[in-house]
């Protein structure tokens, strides 16, 4: 009797932890639904370099090709890039955040960008730029505000 009692109870509990994870697992997956058509746009940027802390500015592109979010990343006088950008989550609070890698000088960099909206509801974003071997001492910093249609 306390076997089958214990056995319902572990049955129930396991049910249960499927089931929030699916739903967890369902609304991230809207979510990212969401943002996919939220973030394309064409956007100004400025950062500051990593380890120097140069300052620079440019311009990003993202568009929406075949479900996956495309990045053309234009630097002043660096050579324009064109990337796969992924949506990820950060965090034990699961903060959706958008991740592009990328090689540049014959590095490996990354960058994460946290998504935000303006007062006017258009995205933007802002994060960090490093390297993707771990020796980054000093972060870069980057600002992506959406252009306005005129």
């Amino acid at each position: 009797m306390v076997r089958t009692m214990k056995s319902k109870v572990c049955f129930l509990a396991v049910f249960f932890l499927l089931f929030f994870y699916a739903r967890v697992g369902q609304a991230q997956n809207g979510q990212f639904e969401f943002l996919r058509t939220f973030l394309p746009g064409t956007y100004t940027l400025i950062g500051r370099t990593a380890e120097g802390g140069e300052p620079y500015q440019g311009r990003v592109t993202i568009a929406l090709v075949n479900d996956s979010l495309r990045m053309i990343r234009k630097v002043q006088g660096r050579p324009t890039l064109r990337l796969s950008a992924r949506l990820e989550t950060a965090t034990a609070d699961s903060v959706p955040v958008l991740r592009v890698a990328f090689t540049e000088n014959g590095r490996e960099w990354e960058a994460t960008y946290l998504i935000h909206s303006d007062l006017d509801n258009d995205a933007r974003l802002t994060g960090y730029v490093y390297r993707r071997d771990g020796k980054t001492t000093q972060p870069g910093l980057e600002a992506l505000f959406i252009q306005k249609k005129r």
